[in-house]
Protein backbone atom coordinates (compact mmCIF):
# COMPACT_ATOMS: atom_id res chain seq x y z
CA UNK A 1 0.00 0.00 0.00
CA UNK A 2 2.88 2.38 0.82
CA UNK A 3 4.56 1.80 -2.49
CA UNK A 4 1.15 2.46 -4.26
CA UNK A 5 0.56 5.84 -2.56
CA UNK A 6 3.94 6.97 -3.42
CA UNK A 7 3.21 6.42 -6.99
CA UNK A 8 0.51 8.88 -6.28
CA UNK A 9 -2.17 7.29 -9.59
CA UNK A 10 -4.56 9.09 -10.69
CA UNK A 11 -6.85 6.31 -10.49
CA UNK A 12 -6.31 2.30 -9.94
CA UNK A 13 -7.45 -0.59 -11.40
CA UNK A 14 -8.19 -4.03 -9.31
CA UNK A 15 -9.86 -6.88 -11.70
CA UNK A 16 -10.62 -8.85 -8.79
CA UNK A 17 -9.68 -11.35 -5.57
CA UNK A 18 -9.60 -8.60 -3.28
CA UNK A 19 -10.29 -10.73 -0.15
CA UNK A 20 -13.10 -13.42 0.90
CA UNK A 21 -16.63 -12.36 1.84
CA UNK A 22 -15.87 -12.20 5.72
CA UNK A 23 -12.91 -9.39 5.60
CA UNK A 24 -13.92 -7.64 1.75
CA UNK A 25 -15.68 -4.42 3.47
CA UNK A 26 -12.51 -4.62 5.76
CA UNK A 27 -10.51 -4.46 2.58
CA UNK A 28 -11.98 -1.80 0.39
CA UNK A 29 -12.55 0.85 3.62
CA UNK A 30 -8.72 0.22 3.35
CA UNK A 31 -8.12 0.98 -0.15
CA UNK A 32 -10.42 3.85 -0.23
CA UNK A 33 -8.05 5.50 1.96
CA UNK A 34 -5.65 6.14 -0.75
CA UNK A 35 -7.92 8.37 -1.98
CA UNK A 36 -8.18 8.73 -5.48
CA UNK A 37 -11.04 6.40 -7.41
CA UNK A 38 -10.77 2.67 -6.91
CA UNK A 39 -12.37 0.78 -9.76
CA UNK A 40 -12.90 -3.30 -9.29
CA UNK A 41 -14.81 -6.12 -10.23
CA UNK A 42 -14.96 -8.77 -7.81
CA UNK A 43 -13.24 -12.38 -8.39
CA UNK A 44 -14.59 -15.61 -7.35
CA UNK A 45 -12.50 -15.62 -4.02
CA UNK A 46 -14.27 -12.59 -3.37
CA UNK A 47 -17.36 -14.70 -2.77
CA UNK A 48 -15.82 -17.54 -0.98
CA UNK A 49 -17.51 -18.07 2.82
CA UNK A 50 -20.33 -15.98 1.60
CA UNK A 51 -22.75 -15.89 -1.18
CA UNK A 52 -23.25 -13.95 -4.10
CA UNK A 53 -26.63 -12.24 -2.61
CA UNK A 54 -24.38 -11.69 0.46
CA UNK A 55 -21.57 -9.85 -1.34
CA UNK A 56 -23.50 -8.17 -3.54
CA UNK A 57 -25.05 -6.41 -0.86
CA UNK A 58 -21.73 -5.61 1.45
CA UNK A 59 -20.02 -3.94 -2.00
CA UNK A 60 -23.15 -1.43 -1.88
CA UNK A 61 -22.91 -0.69 1.60
CA UNK A 62 -18.90 -0.35 1.10
CA UNK A 63 -19.47 2.36 -2.00
CA UNK A 64 -21.89 3.97 0.03
CA UNK A 65 -19.82 4.92 2.23
CA UNK A 66 -16.06 5.64 0.22
CA UNK A 67 -17.36 8.01 -2.80
CA UNK A 68 -13.87 6.66 -3.97
CA UNK A 69 -14.90 2.96 -4.69
CA UNK A 70 -16.38 2.23 -7.71
CA UNK A 71 -17.68 -0.74 -8.40
CA UNK A 72 -17.66 -1.45 -12.08
CA UNK A 73 -20.35 -4.28 -12.30
CA UNK A 74 -23.08 -1.59 -11.49
CA UNK A 75 -21.15 2.12 -12.68
CA UNK A 76 -21.51 1.67 -15.97
CA UNK A 77 -19.90 3.65 -18.79
CA UNK A 78 -16.95 5.78 -16.99
CA UNK A 79 -14.98 8.85 -18.54
CA UNK A 80 -11.54 8.41 -18.46
CA UNK A 81 -10.90 11.33 -20.76
CA UNK A 82 -8.81 11.65 -24.06
CA UNK A 83 -11.43 9.05 -26.17
CA UNK A 84 -11.07 6.18 -23.27
CA UNK A 85 -13.95 4.62 -21.79
CA UNK A 86 -13.89 2.12 -19.12
CA UNK A 87 -16.55 -0.52 -18.16
CA UNK A 88 -16.14 -3.72 -15.99
CA UNK A 89 -17.86 -6.86 -15.52
CA UNK A 90 -17.16 -9.72 -13.05
CA UNK A 91 -17.40 -12.62 -15.60
CA UNK A 92 -16.67 -16.51 -14.76
CA UNK A 93 -15.13 -19.18 -16.09
CA UNK A 94 -18.03 -20.62 -17.83
CA UNK A 95 -16.97 -24.52 -18.51
CA UNK A 96 -16.94 -24.13 -21.89
CA UNK A 97 -13.16 -24.76 -22.61
CA UNK A 98 -10.55 -27.44 -22.58
CA UNK A 99 -12.01 -30.30 -21.24
CA UNK A 100 -15.57 -29.31 -20.31
CA UNK A 101 -17.59 -30.96 -18.14
CA UNK A 102 -15.81 -33.67 -18.51
CA UNK A 103 -13.07 -32.20 -16.93
CA UNK A 104 -11.89 -34.59 -13.20
CA UNK A 105 -10.98 -31.46 -11.66
CA UNK A 106 -13.18 -29.58 -9.20
CA UNK A 107 -13.00 -25.66 -8.11
CA UNK A 108 -12.92 -25.15 -4.61
CA UNK A 109 -15.99 -22.46 -5.04
CA UNK A 110 -18.62 -25.43 -4.76
CA UNK A 111 -17.66 -26.06 -0.98
CA UNK A 112 -16.75 -22.31 0.11
CA UNK A 113 -19.63 -20.19 -2.00
CA UNK A 114 -23.01 -20.44 -0.71
CA UNK A 115 -24.76 -20.91 -4.47
CA UNK A 116 -22.51 -23.55 -5.56
CA UNK A 117 -22.97 -25.98 -2.75
CA UNK A 118 -24.43 -28.91 -2.86
CA UNK A 119 -25.28 -28.42 -6.60
CA UNK A 120 -25.16 -31.74 -9.07
CA UNK A 121 -21.94 -31.34 -11.45
CA UNK A 122 -24.72 -30.91 -14.49
CA UNK A 123 -26.51 -28.08 -12.54
CA UNK A 124 -22.91 -26.46 -11.74
CA UNK A 125 -22.16 -26.35 -14.77
CA UNK A 126 -25.33 -25.04 -16.37
CA UNK A 127 -24.79 -22.01 -13.98
CA UNK A 128 -21.51 -21.16 -15.05
CA UNK A 129 -22.41 -21.10 -18.53
CA UNK A 130 -25.38 -19.09 -17.27
CA UNK A 131 -22.71 -17.04 -15.65
CA UNK A 132 -20.73 -16.64 -18.77
CA UNK A 133 -23.82 -15.70 -20.78
CA UNK A 134 -24.77 -13.19 -18.76
CA UNK A 135 -21.42 -11.47 -19.15
CA UNK A 136 -20.86 -11.55 -22.64
CA UNK A 137 -24.60 -10.11 -22.69
CA UNK A 138 -23.71 -7.29 -20.11
CA UNK A 139 -20.44 -6.56 -22.44
CA UNK A 140 -21.53 -6.17 -25.19
CA UNK A 141 -24.65 -3.87 -24.11
CA UNK A 142 -22.47 -1.39 -22.63
CA UNK A 143 -19.25 -1.93 -25.37
CA UNK A 144 -21.07 -1.15 -28.70
CA UNK A 145 -22.58 2.22 -27.56
CA UNK A 146 -19.63 3.26 -25.52
CA UNK A 147 -17.45 2.57 -29.09
CA UNK A 148 -19.72 4.56 -31.05
CA UNK A 149 -18.67 7.15 -29.13
CA UNK A 150 -14.96 6.82 -27.76
CA UNK A 151 -11.98 5.39 -29.89
CA UNK A 152 -10.83 3.09 -26.70
CA UNK A 153 -12.63 0.94 -24.29
CA UNK A 154 -11.13 -0.59 -21.29
CA UNK A 155 -12.89 -3.65 -20.13
CA UNK A 156 -12.02 -5.00 -16.37
CA UNK A 157 -13.14 -8.53 -15.62
CA UNK A 158 -11.89 -11.28 -13.79
CA UNK A 159 -11.38 -14.38 -15.61
CA UNK A 160 -9.44 -14.21 -19.02
CA UNK A 161 -11.42 -14.45 -22.14
CA UNK A 162 -9.50 -16.86 -23.83
CA UNK A 163 -7.65 -19.96 -24.01
CA UNK A 164 -4.21 -18.79 -25.20
CA UNK A 165 -4.25 -16.36 -22.00
CA UNK A 166 -5.29 -18.78 -19.45
CA UNK A 167 -2.05 -20.96 -19.39
CA UNK A 168 -3.58 -24.15 -17.65
CA UNK A 169 -4.04 -27.51 -17.97
CA UNK A 170 -6.85 -28.63 -20.68
CA UNK A 171 -8.66 -29.88 -17.55
CA UNK A 172 -8.62 -26.70 -15.51
CA UNK A 173 -9.62 -24.34 -18.68
CA UNK A 174 -13.14 -24.67 -17.63
CA UNK A 175 -12.36 -23.10 -14.38
CA UNK A 176 -10.02 -20.58 -16.14
CA UNK A 177 -11.42 -18.96 -19.26
CA UNK A 178 -14.82 -17.47 -20.05
CA UNK A 179 -15.18 -19.16 -23.87
CA UNK A 180 -18.80 -16.63 -24.33
CA UNK A 181 -17.15 -13.32 -23.31
CA UNK A 182 -14.19 -13.96 -25.41
CA UNK A 183 -16.47 -14.47 -28.41
CA UNK A 184 -18.50 -11.58 -27.76
CA UNK A 185 -15.62 -9.31 -27.36
CA UNK A 186 -14.61 -10.46 -30.95
CA UNK A 187 -17.33 -10.03 -32.74
CA UNK A 188 -17.53 -6.82 -31.41
CA UNK A 189 -14.08 -5.63 -32.19
CA UNK A 190 -14.89 -6.61 -35.84
CA UNK A 191 -18.11 -4.35 -35.86
CA UNK A 192 -15.47 -1.69 -34.60
CA UNK A 193 -12.20 -2.60 -36.67
CA UNK A 194 -10.94 0.88 -36.11
CA UNK A 195 -11.55 1.09 -32.47
CA UNK A 196 -8.79 -0.47 -29.66
CA UNK A 197 -10.14 -2.70 -27.06
CA UNK A 198 -8.16 -3.21 -24.58
CA UNK A 199 -9.09 -6.04 -21.68
CA UNK A 200 -7.51 -6.54 -18.28
CA UNK A 201 -7.32 -9.57 -16.09
CA UNK A 202 -6.34 -11.55 -13.52
CA UNK A 203 -7.58 -15.18 -12.01
CA UNK A 204 -4.72 -17.53 -13.84
CA UNK A 205 -2.27 -15.58 -11.27
CA UNK A 206 0.10 -15.60 -14.59
CA UNK A 207 1.32 -12.74 -16.28
CA UNK A 208 0.11 -12.72 -20.22
CA UNK A 209 -0.08 -10.43 -23.27
CA UNK A 210 -1.91 -11.66 -25.99
CA UNK A 211 -3.29 -10.09 -29.03
CA UNK A 212 -6.61 -12.24 -31.08
CA UNK A 213 -7.31 -9.18 -33.61
CA UNK A 214 -4.81 -6.20 -34.29
CA UNK A 215 -7.61 -3.89 -32.57
CA UNK A 216 -7.64 -5.97 -28.93
CA UNK A 217 -5.15 -6.70 -26.62
CA UNK A 218 -5.55 -8.67 -23.59
CA UNK A 219 -3.38 -7.89 -19.95
CA UNK A 220 -3.30 -10.65 -17.36
CA UNK A 221 -1.59 -9.95 -14.16
CA UNK A 222 0.82 -11.90 -12.62
CA UNK A 223 -0.32 -12.25 -8.40
CA UNK A 224 0.60 -14.16 -5.03
CA UNK A 225 -1.48 -14.96 -3.19
CA UNK A 226 -1.21 -12.74 -0.02
CA UNK A 227 1.08 -10.38 -1.12
CA UNK A 228 -0.18 -6.74 -2.84
CA UNK A 229 1.68 -5.94 -5.83
CA UNK A 230 1.39 -3.36 -8.54
CA UNK A 231 0.72 -5.39 -11.90
CA UNK A 232 1.31 -2.49 -14.07
CA UNK A 233 0.48 1.28 -15.18
CA UNK A 234 -2.22 2.16 -17.45
CA UNK A 235 -1.33 5.32 -19.31
CA UNK A 236 -4.67 7.67 -20.90
CA UNK A 237 -3.42 9.54 -23.77
CA UNK A 238 -5.03 12.99 -24.34
CA UNK A 239 -7.43 13.70 -26.97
Amino acid sequence: MEALGRERPEGILITGDISNAERLDEHLAVLSTLGCPIFFVLGNHDYWNGSFAGVTALVRSACSKKTNLVYLDQSGLVELGGGTVLIGGQGWGDGQAGLGEKSPVTSRDRQLIQEFADKPRETYFEMLREMGRSSAFGFSKMAVPALESSEHLILATHVPPFTATALREPEYLPYYVNVALGEEILRVAHQFPLKRISVYCGHTHRECVYRPLPNVTVHVAEATNSIFQIAGTVQIEEA
